[in-house]
């Protein structure tokens, strides 16, 4: 299972990769931009956390949206260790940029596999995701 799981995760992160690559983004990138918008005034840990990723990954896939300047990292002035996150203007740009080429591949792979295969399999993955959180 690990194995298929694996290979899919793959090939459907090519086809996202191949659709933002014309924003400058990746799938990563582009999902980070997403979790950063929705959450209020979030912590690094508290988007890695909601991401299931760990300090380093977190790390590597910020450093190309600060870098960009699409995202803004700033420190807690009562723990120097600590930041918080929030998309700049120029990232919420390109986040909006970048969803209509997303949303095609998101209908793409709903039209491949049928609603219902495709809604089943997003219910299915959100079930490992809840267990995962618990």
């Amino acid at each position: 299972m690990a194995h298929a799981l694996r290979r899919a995760t793959r090939v459907v992160s090519r086809e996202y990769d191949a659709a933002l690559a014309r924003h400058g983004l990746t799938i990563g990138q582009f999902t980070l931009l997403a979790h950063i918008q929705r959450m209020t005034n979030p912590s690094v840990q508290a988007v890695a956390d909601a991401m299931f990723m760990d300090q380093s990954a977190m790390s590597r896939g910020l450093r190309p949206l600060e870098k960009a300047g699409l995202v803004i990292l700033r420190m807690d002035p009562a723990d120097k260790r600590r930041r918080f996150l929030s998309v700049s203007d120029a990232g919420r740009i390109a986040f909006d940029a970048a969803a209509g080429d997303w949303q095609k591949v998101q209908s793409r792979l709903r039209d491949n596999l049928g609603s219902a295969e495709f809604d089943m399999l997003r219910k299915t993955l959100l079930t490992f995701e809840r267990a995962e959180a618990e």
